[in-house]
């Protein structure tokens, strides 16, 4: 292992990225033939991993690998376990609370025997990653890195940081997110739905091509599930609220021609009453309605920030 690649292990242990109990490979071959074979050997310790650990029987290797066709929710892997479904069967064959007491404890103490696992995670370095994103590799390399938890490119390009961006945006069909600090950073952040820049001493070029900027990045949790969540219900609404009023308007309009015998004549009344209604009314119920919801959502979190 490289030098680059260890400290690239340990920033990523540092971070929680990685932990003790996932299973983790590093690519860092030279050679595309090299790395097919290295990619190839992963996804068959995937499916050997997922075979042993879970009750899933993999008859096609050739399909495409992910964890919703394999029936597995990988933020809770222990609920999918051998063990644990043993467990719960055998919980419910027995009887009696004796034989249920001895069934669990005997099930519990098999289970801490055995190895935890927490996912999957990839090391590569930017001179494999070259191949790894050619037109033959870079949809064998995307199967495997939706797979895992956590994907590490260390010592990448800002080209290359681009690619592996809109790889999965092109093909995955998801909304990303890209932060970064620095001027190499700039490629990526433009690349993503979403660019954040952090101000420090990289400089201010990454600020500059974001969308979003802090000083810290621990304010992304609050970026995310606080700001993130308050300008998506204050879109929301104000669609709702939009498409709304241009019926109400519009409608009351057409309604009124047929009393007017479609000769063009103004509603007034509705005129008065929609910006009466509208524009006051609901404007200051809007906001009474916004304060109440952030305060709410305030408390709840104030405990998980603070």
């Amino acid at each position: 292992m490289f030098v680059y690649v260890e400290t690239a292990f340990n920033i990523g242990l540092s971070c929680k990225l990685l932990t003790n109990d996932m299973e983790i490979e590093t690519i860092e071959e030279k050679t595309e033939e090299e790395i097919e074979s290295k990619l190839d050997s992963i996804r068959n310790s995937m499916i050997d991993k997922i075979e042993e650990l879970f009750d899933v029987i993999i008859d096609d290797r050739n399909q495409r690998l992910t964890w919703k066709t394999i029936g597995i929710d990988p933020m809770n892997f222990d609920a999918y376990r051998k063990d644990n479904q043993q467990q719960q069967q055998r919980i419910s064959t027995n009887s009696t609370i004796r034989s249920v007491r001895v069934s669990v404890d005997s099930i519990n103490d098999q289970s801490t025997n055995e190895d935890s696992f927490d996912g999957f995670a990839i090391l590569i370095t930017g001179q494999s990653l070259i191949y790894a994103l050619n037109q033959n590799l870079k949809f064998k390399f995307l199967e495997i890195a939706t797979m895992c938890k956590s994907v590490i490119c260390c010592r990448v390009t800002p080209m290359q940081k681009a690619e592996v961006v809109e790889l999965v945006m092109k093909h995955e069909k998801q909304i990303s997110l890209a932060i970064g600090d620095g001027a190499n950073d700039v490629s990526m952040i433009q690349k993503a739905n979403i660019g954040v820049g952090i101000s420090g001493q990289e400089g201010q070029q990454a600020v500059l091509a974001s969308d979003f900027t802090f000083g810290q990045f621990r304010y992304l949790e609050r970026l995310l599930l606080i700001h993130g969540r308050l300008s998506y219900l204050r879109i929301s609404k104000f669609l709702r609220y939009f498409f709304y009023k241009n019926f109400a308007f519009t409608f009351s309009h057409f309604w009124f021609s047929f009393f007017s015998a479609y000769s063009a004549q103004v509603n007034r009344f509705s005129l008065f009453s929609l910006s009466l209604f509208f524009i006051r009314i609901c404007k200051r119920l809007s906001m009474i309605l916004f304060m109440v919801h952030f305060t709410i959502l305030y408390l709840q979190h104030f405990q998980f920030f603070f």
